[in-house]
């Protein structure tokens, strides 16, 4: 009963960034939610689930925890410019108002 629960977590904090109910300047708002409540809530139901026998239920929530971990490790990477992309000539600076 931890899996779907914090899918859902996960998926609202999403969804309120995407919708732009948090600033475009606070992007990472969402990721100590993500890490924490749901990849790591959905890689403990997966577990919990292989650990019962259930190799389909254990597999869904294995590849649904794999795409938060990557999403929040993309977040981080972008935000603190681990992967080396910059930001083109053409496009105009960002304004922090």
């Amino acid at each position: 009963m931890i899996g779907l629960p914090s899918f859902i977590v996960g998926s609202i904090a999403l969804g309120m960034v995407l919708i732009g109910f948090v600033p475009a300047t606070a992007v990472g708002a969402s990721l100590p939610i993500i890490l924490a409540a749901t990849a790591v809530g959905q890689f403990v139901a997966a577990v919990w689930s292989a650990s019962l026998g259930q190799s389909a239920v254990a597999s869904v929530f294995a590849i649904f925890g794999g795409f938060w971990l990557s999403y929040a490790v993309l977040v981080l990477g972008l935000t603190h410019n681990w992967f080396g992309v910059t930001r083109p000539r053409w496009l105009p600076p960002r304004s922090c108002s």
